[in-house]
């Protein structure tokens, strides 16, 4: 990954916790994730824990596709 896509990976994966964690009703915040954003994810959630006592529940799964893991079906059952 580029330097410049990595940087963009990031702040769309923090934008999404942030946005996560405005949402939650719950200390506990579930993550719907494809393989795209692995990496900043993995930099980014443990200090969104440590520094809002959340926790985040990860579910990874394919981000196009027709498999059951897959992101838009996911979505699709809600």
């Amino acid at each position: 990954m580029t330097t410049g896509r990595r940087r963009m990976a990031t702040a769309l994966v923090g934008a999404g916790v942030l946005l996560a964690a405005v949402r939650a009703d719950g200390p506990e915040i579930h993550v719907l994730l494809s393989g795209g954003f692995a990496a900043a994810f993995a930099e980014l959630a443990p200090v969104f824990e440590r520094s809002t006592g959340s926790r985040i529940v990860t579910v990874r799964g394919a981000s196009m596709g027709t498999s059951p893991d897959a992101i838009p079906g996911r979505l699709r059952r809600g």
